[in-house]
């Protein structure tokens, strides 16, 4: 095995085609992945990959994530409202800001994939709830052993996976019907529907319930960290406020913000591959490896590395982007991957916490007390995430 943050030795493996397959994703070893993605893009390989990713790429365009705006912003108003209900005649409010952010991403992306709104924000469902039960089961090293025993936990793991296939199931027939008022136009199940692939039902229930699981999650955490951090540096959060008022989503200091998020708190801290291929390979600085050989990326380790950023790597500064034409180019900022596996959601990423974070901050000023702040801690799941609930104040703003 082989543990880097060496720049180059990343770039070689990011880079390598993923057609030919000489560095693949090691297997899902809690078995909970495969089950849950079979037969999408984030479980395959080679021209299995290829095939995924031709399939999937139209509805993530550029053009495509602006055309997602108004949806994303009928649920960012529903979730402000439902925030503005739970003050009353109060001007504070004291909210758990990850569920918040896990109940509205989650109802963004079900209306844009399979078009159906679960109504998490208005706490009609608990379908988010479940997802997140299926991605702590994830990380359990008991999980490993589920390929040769039971585990008590199976028969509500199990439960939750079968329930995600219905619903897609169900939209696929209603889609299909074109009658039904519950499941409207989206972006990604009509696209697959509609594909000259001729799909099997599979494959689009694993490309859904890829893009439900990591359309959710990757954004809520985004947002939870930008909260917190924006808690943390109260002036930045007035100066981004100010500018916010003026340009909305367009400030240049709000994608400072978000890239500095990003840099600090990337959605995959690790990035791991083996070598596939049956002959040795030779890795950048001359370091020759076998079949099978395991190499873990550091990406949170790039990202604070003082050779990169300098002494305040660890530092939130989103004025470090100030003359930064184009963040996607510096080989050292990889919140989304790199290379041709690259997260095909990133635009959609960018654009929906924009709107998001907009909206909130002209709504309300954030804060947290010393004892939530206390309780920070980070740990990764099937992305970076937060270890413990943290409670931020909400005051409306006048």
């Amino acid at each position: 095995m082989i543990f880097t943050k060496d720049l180059e030795i990343c770039k070689y493996i990011l880079s390598a085609s993923a057609e030919i397959g000489d560095y693949r994703k090691p297997p899902d070893s809690s078995g909970v992945m495969i089950k849950l993605a079979r037969n999408s893009i984030l479980m395959s390989e080679e021209s299995q990959w290829k095939f995924h990713r031709s399939l999937l790429s139209p509805s993530f365009t550029g053009i495509q994530c602006n055309l997602m705006k108004p949806i994303i912003n009928q649920c960012i108003d529903r979730q402000i409202a439902n925030l503005l209900s739970l003050s009353k005649n109060d001007t504070v409010i004291n909210v758990d800001i990850q569920k918040e952010n896990t109940k509205l991403t989650f109802d963004i992306i079900g209306q844009l994939s399979i078009g159906y709104n679960f109504k998490s924000i208005e706490g009609q469902s608990e379908i988010s709830n479940h997802f997140t039960f299926i991605l702590n089961e994830m990380i359990k090293p008991i999980r490993r052993l589920s390929s040769w025993i039971p585990l008590p936990s199976d028969w509500l793991l199990f439960r939750y996976i079968r329930e995600f296939d219905q619903i897609t199931i169900m939209a696929i027939n209603h889609r299909k019907q074109g009658t039904s008022s519950m499941y409207k136009s989206n972006f990604l199940l009509d696209s697959l529907i509609s594909s000259k692939q001729s799909l099997n039902q599979d494959v689009i229930i694993g490309n859904i319930n890829t893009f439900l699981l990591a359309g959710h999650e990757t954004s809520s955490n985004l947002l939870t960290f930008v909260y917190y951090l924006l808690c943390k540096h109260q002036s930045i959060q007035e100066e981004l406020y100010q500018q916010i008022n003026v340009l909305q989503e367009n400030s240049p200091l709000l994608d400072w913000v978000i890239n500095e998020t990003l840099r600090l708190y990337p959605p995959a801290p690790m990035v791991a591959r083996s070598r596939h291929n049956k002959y040795d390979d030779i890795l950048p600085g001359n370091i020759r490896i076998s079949h099978d050989t395991l190499i873990l990326i550091s990406i949170y380790a790039i990202h604070r590395d003082t050779r990169h950023w300098g002494e305040d790597a660890n530092q939130f500064n989103p004025y470090r982007w100030k003359d930064i034409p184009d963040a996607s180019r510096l080989p050292y900022f990889l919140p989304f991957s790199q290379g041709s596996r690259i997260c095909i959601g990133k635009q959609f990423t960018q654009i929906e916490s924009k709107l998001i974070i907009s909206k909130m901050l002209q709504t309300f000023h954030l804060q947290i007390s010393k004892a939530e702040e206390s309780k920070f801690k980070i740990y990764q799941r099937a992305t970076l995430t937060i270890k413990n609930p943290i409670h931020l104040i909400l005051n409306k703003r006048l």
